[in-house]
């Protein structure tokens, strides 16, 4: 698996084959997915352009962030871009 990050190479057979998976509207991504693989080869599919924020975060939470990200060897942005994105799926947006 490439590194986490948005400096990850992506493996072409990655690519081809999530392009394969958008092709056919009856095939989902498995759940057991890589989500920030996934998130990594759509970015590079749709050459999504980001945003930079700063954000404060109260101290616990930051140190409950940085021991999960520290314990899985992850990148705290794409952590940080999964829960927001999921929290704000979960509102409707």
């Amino acid at each position: 698996m490439p590194p986490l990050g948005a400096e990850a190479a992506i493996a072409p057979e990655h690519i081809s084959a999530n392009v394969q998976l958008r092709k056919s509207e009856d095939v989902e991504l498995d759940k057991t997915t890589d989500v920030q693989l996934r998130n990594d080869i759509n970015a590079h599919l749709h050459k999504v352009a980001e945003v930079r924020k700063h954000i404060v975060l109260p101290e616990p939470l930051a140190e409950r962030l940085r021991v999960f990200c520290f314990e899985r060897r992850a990148k705290e942005a794409p952590v940080v871009r999964e829960a927001l994105d999921a929290y704000l799926t979960r509102h409707g947006y």
